[in-house]
This record gives C-alpha cells, structure tokens and sequence, in this order.
C-alpha cells in the first residue's frame, strides 16, 4: 500500500445497540484514500462525517467492518497500540484550536513532542522550523489569547505538524474564522499537501473549502452519496 493510505471496509458504527434509542451512524461505508491525497469529507449535521472521522483516526471502534492504515487493521491492535498509531501518524487540527492558554506558543507546539520522548534540542529546533513555517517566527512568546483567530489555527496546524505526521485531520478548519482568514488557513493546508505529500483529510460543510481539495467526499444519513 501506498505510505499515508487509508482504507475503510464495510464501516458500520451503531450507538445505543439494542435500545429503543439505536441510532446507526455510519451504514456501510466503503472508502479508500490514497497517500498523498487531499481530500474533504462534505455533508449536513449528523450524516456521519465526524463520526467517520474518529474511525479513521483510531479515536473510536467500528460496531462493524474494518479501518487500514498503512495495510494495518486498526482492530487487532490494543489499546496502548492505537495511541502510539494516532501519536505518530496522525496531526489533528480542530474548529475550536484546542490550544493550551496558559502556555506559550512555544510551548503549545512542542507539547505533542514531549508525550513523544523527543530531547529538549530537538523539540526547540522543530518548533523553530514549524514557527517559520506558518509564518509565526516572532510569535513564540505569546499565548493563545494574544493571538488572533487564524493566529491561533495556524499554531494549531504546527503543533498537527510537530511529530512529523503522514496524515492531517482537520475538523471544520475554517469553521471559527472569517473569509479571508479562513483562504490563507487552506492556502498553508494546500501547500504542505503539495510540499511535503502529507494526506489531508478536511470536514467541512463549505463549497469553497472543499473545492480546495482535490476530491470530495459527499456523505449523508450515514453513507457515501
């Protein structure tokens, strides 16, 4: 298999099974992502994609089917397997940054690197690089709430960065900033795709960010459309 790719077999994902309150939240979904690839996962409120989305990225099991990454089947994996899997393979970048206000942006972006084991040189050097990366080279000493809003969202694209990730997960990236902010916030999205061939997965519900990518993925009530 290609290096980044990600495969989802016969998907099912059912909460409250046997419940008068059942809801089945994915129906089958069958799905392949090729390394390297750029795509957005499209849909209204409740149709699965979020869901989909803590599948792929080992913060949830499927009630039924299977998830590859990498060639690897996230079910045979233990607990302790699938953190070490979601550690070093995956970044995360979310609509609400989820930075720490009481550290720095320094120390915000070094903190996934720390978990890791990775020596205080190496952890200031990679900060370093990713600061200028997102162009926040005279912003390490400022805390999240000195920042703006894509500020903010570019911190939290280089700490999804700091471990060197194959694969990016971006939940509604866009979804606390304004237009314009929101485009530059794609624009770096797009370029480390094509920069450094990371796989970028985007949830959105917006046109415009989605005809960013190179595929869309339309998903509703729980299956690919």
């Amino acid at each position: 298999m290609n290096d980044g790719e990600i495969r989802c077999q016969d998907l099912v994902k059912t909460y409250n099974p046997g419940r008068v309150n059942e809801f089945m939240a994915l129906e089958g979904i069958n799905l392949e992502i090729g390394g390297g690839e750029f795509v957005s996962m499209m849909g209204p409120s409740g149709s699965g994609k979020s869901t989909l989305l803590n599948l792929i990225s080992c913060l949830d099991t499927p009630t039924r089917g299977e998830v590859y990454i990498e060639g690897i089947a996230i079910s045979k994996l233990n607990e302790f397997e699938r953190a070490k899997l979601r550690r070093e393979k995956f970044g995360f970048v979310f609509q609400q940054f989820n930075l720490i206000n009481g550290m720095t942006t320094f120390e915000n972006i070094e903190l996934p690197m720390r978990f890791k084991g990775v020596s205080k040189k190496d952890r200031q050097r990679r900060v370093n690089e990713l600061l200028g990366l997102v162009d926040l080279g005279d912003k390490g000493d400022n805390r999240p709430t000195e920042l703006s809003g894509g500020q903010q969202q570019r911190v939290a694209i280089a700490r999804a960065l700091a471990n060197d990730p194959r694969i990016i997960l971006a939940d509604e990236p866009t979804g606390n900033l304004d237009t314009k902010t929101g485009e530059k916030v794609m624009g770096l999205l797009s370029s480390l795709n094509r920069m450094e061939n990371k796989t970028m997965i985007v949830v959105t519900h917006d046109h415009r960010i989605a005809d960013a990518c190179d595929r869309i993925i339309q998903i509703q009530d729980g299956r690919i459309i």
